[in-house]
């Protein structure tokens, strides 16, 4: 849910920047969406996660740190839509498509080669594990709290209109 919501803020920063004319309508009247906001939020419906990513990198002056989260993020998400799940277990199994991704993947989350690990490799998402969750969590609390905070301060929008 959180790299959902991660995405909804990607999209409005997006569409605010590219409509700066709409931005004292939208901060002014919190009950009613703008058209063209609304119209553009459903063509970016259409567009994956990683799309999106890539196209606010390019509008926007996104620090190394925060590039680090949003690919780390992307691969999380991605993760999570192809995994195979269990109502027997409290992890999930994900096969990476490929070697590159595989190794995209590994030096995004930052994990840990295994010793006589499965072939091919087998990733364990164990969100059950507090140390696991938080440190996958840290990467959205920093996208919120600070990168998104920061370009909403850039293009004079209030963080918490898009939050």
């Amino acid at each position: 849910m959180h790299s959902m919501w991660i995405q909804s803020q990607m999209v409005d920063l997006l569409i605010l920047k590219k409509h700066p004319a709409i931005h004292s309508e939208f901060i002014d009247n919190p009950v009613t969406i703008p058209n063209v906001l609304f119209l553009n939020r459903a063509e970016y419906w259409k567009k994956d996660f990683n799309h999106i990513r890539k196209e606010l990198i390019a509008e926007f002056t996104v620090d190394p740190k925060h590039k680090e989260d949003l690919e780390a993020l992307y691969h999380l998400r991605n993760a999570i839509a192809h995994c195979h799940v269990s109502m027997g277990r409290d992890y999930f199994l994900y096969r990476p498509k490929g070697d590159s991704k595989e190794q995209s993947m590994i030096a995004a989350l930052k994990l840990e080669r295994k010793t006589n690990e499965a072939n091919p490799s087998i990733l364990k998402l164990a969100f059950d594990n507090d140390d696991h969750y938080y440190e996958r969590f840290s990467h959205i609390q920093r996208l919120d709290a600070e990168c998104f905070s920061a370009l909403a301060q850039s293009i004079s929008i209030p963080h918490s209109r898009i939050r």
